[in-house]
C-alpha cells in the first residue's frame, strides 16, 4: 500500500472515531455516589439553597471523605435502610460532597 493510501485510511479511521465519541450518550452522573441512587441529589451548593428556600425543607449535606472508613460505614448504613431513604428523599434538599 503506497504511503498516500495508507495517509487516507488513518484519516478516514480517525474522522469517523471523532464522530463516534460526539454522538455517543454520556452517562449521567450519579450524583449519590453510593449513598441511595433513589434520592434525588442536588449538584451544587447553591442549587440546595434555592431549592431549600423554595421547598421550605432542610437542607442536608453528605460531607465525606471516599477512603475514610468511618464514611463508608456510615455510608452502608444510610444507603440499606429504607426509612432514612425515604426521609432523605420527601423530607430534606440533598447534596453529597465528597473531599
Amino acid at each position: 500500500m503506497n504511503p498516500s493510501a495508507l495517509l487516507c485510511v488513518l484519516l478516514i479511521a480517525t474522522v469517523l472515531d471523532v464522530a463516534s465519541m460526539r454522538t455517543a450518550k454520556k452517562q449521567p452522573q450519579n450524583l449519590s455516589r453510593g449513598w441511595g441512587d433513589d434520592v434525588l441529589w442536588v449538584q451544587t451548593y447553591e442549587e440546595a439553597l434555592s431549592k431549600a428556600r423554595k421547598s421550605q425543607k432542610p437542607l442536608m449535606v453528605i460531607h465525606h471523605l471516599e477512603e475514610c472508613p468511618h464514611s463508608q460505614a456510615l455510608k452502608k448504613i444510610f444507603a440499606a435502610d429504607s426509612a432514612v431513604q425515604k426521609m432523605a428523599q420527601e423530607d430534606f434538599i440533598m447534596l453529597n460532597l465528597m473531599v
